[in-house]
């Protein structure tokens, strides 16, 4: 279940957390290879630590990208905001290109 208050301490301890949430879902192993690459790539181009990403930043991250690249950052952005390493304001939940709700369903 993504629900729940996360225990990681640390980007790295976040990361493996979410690899780790990822082996128990039901993802073909090309999906998962997807998923589990979005955190580094978003890290990569933000260029800041996944804490203090601000919202411009990530919505950055998705103009003229192709849907398997959007799918992954708001997998792992579900991810985030479902276990609590961040809030996520009600400007960047409306302009997002997909619900982050609608992300790892069983």
């Amino acid at each position: 279940m993504i629900l729940g208050k996360g225990n990681a301490q640390t980007e790295i301890e976040i990361i493996r957390e979410y690899h780790q949430f990822l082996e128990g879902q039901s993802y073909s192993l090309k999906v998962l290879e997807i998923l589990r690459g979005a955190p580094e790539v978003m890290l990569r181009r933000i260029g800041k630590p996944i804490i203090t990403w601000d919202d411009d930043e990530i919505l950055g991250l998705f103009p003229e990208r192709k849907k398997q690249a959007t799918f992954s950052y708001c997998a792992f952005l579900a991810f985030l905001v479902f276990r609590g390493y961040r809030r996520a304001t009600l400007s960047l939940l409306t302009q997002l290109p997909t619900q982050l709700s609608r992300m790892h369903r069983a």
